[in-house]
């Protein structure tokens, strides 16, 4: 969906009525349902579409001949509500120069991305186009030491606790991710504040007994010298995982049910292209 999530539909014909019906569920990005639609009646095509605005639009036939149709719209549920529409990327919230405004070719200095969710450090690039010729401006690394203040890695939950926590409440999910920070920070140790979720999580090996979710941690930047570097925490972090067995790790409530084959797993982003319009 364009505010993020995602939608599942069925289209089941019904040779009584000789029509086509459409069922359709709308789910967040952790799979939780958040409304339906229907039974209701489609065109024999199935043709819909969801539109920018998160509308969803079908048309269908307004009488047995199906020689008159009416073009029906639902506004389907919002994920995310920080949303600027002019990106098509649920991630940026905005940027400076603003969209629309007049850039001196000499006199722009500084160009900020301001981004949803921490980014993560990087082996790919942020490469500056101008638009009207395409000519490739500038090209940063996105693993220059500022650039980003954050970087994210993923933590597994073993296939039993996989299982546990899925059977969790709404609720009970979000005192699961605080409480894994909670621990997680302890057993480094650094300030809590110092890592973060975003609360999400994706599976692989879907439907089988060897099903597991993986959840991102993002470590922030340290606030003075004396604290551990973000290279550091991650490292200690994977180390801990992976040794599981004689670290502090296996005794926290949370903390033991991370997946030691795994550690904690750096995320590296694709490369982002920006075009400015240069007057």
């Amino acid at each position: 969906m364009s505010f993020g999530g995602y939608t599942l539909s069925f289209t089941p014909y019904n040779s009584t009525t000789n029509s086509n019906y459409l069922i359709l569920y709308a789910y967040e990005d952790n799979e939780t349902l958040i409304g339906s639609i229907g039974p209701t009646p489609i065109n024999p095509y199935s043709a819909m579409c969801i539109t920018s605005n998160n509308t969803l639009l079908f048309a269908a036939n307004t009488s047995n001949e199906r020689n008159s149709w009416t073009l029906y719209n639902y506004r389907l549920p919002i994920v995310h509500l920080v949303f600027n529409g002019y990106y098509s990327n649920l991630e940026i919230n905005y940027n400076v120069p603003e969209i629309n405004s007049t850039v001196e070719p000499f006199n722009a200095t500084t160009i900020s991305i301001t981004f949803n969710d921490p980014i993560n450090l990087s082996e790919s690039n942020l490469s500056i186009y101008h638009l009207t010729t395409g000519t490739l401006r500038q090209m940063v690394s996105g693993s220059m030491n500022g650039f980003f203040s954050a970087i994210s890695g993923t933590l597994y939950l073993t296939p039993k606790a996989t299982i546990r926590f899925l059977g969790l409440s709404r609720p009970e999910r979000s005192a699961y991710f605080s409480n894994l920070i909670s621990e997680l920070a302890n057993m480094v140790p650094v300030r809590s504040s110092r890592l973060s979720s975003n609360g999400n999580y994706q599976h692989i090996k879907n439907g089988t007994p060897l099903e597991q979710i993986f959840i991102s941690i993002y470590v922030h930047k340290p606030m003075n010298s004396t604290e551990r570097s973000v290279s550091g925490v991650f490292s200690d972090l994977d180390t801990m995982i992976r040794n599981k067995k004689i670290t502090s790790i296996s005794i926290g409530s949370i903390t033991n049910d991370l997946d030691k084959n795994f550690g904690f797993e750096n995320i590296h982003g694709k490369d982002i292209q920006l075009s400015v319009l240069l007057r």
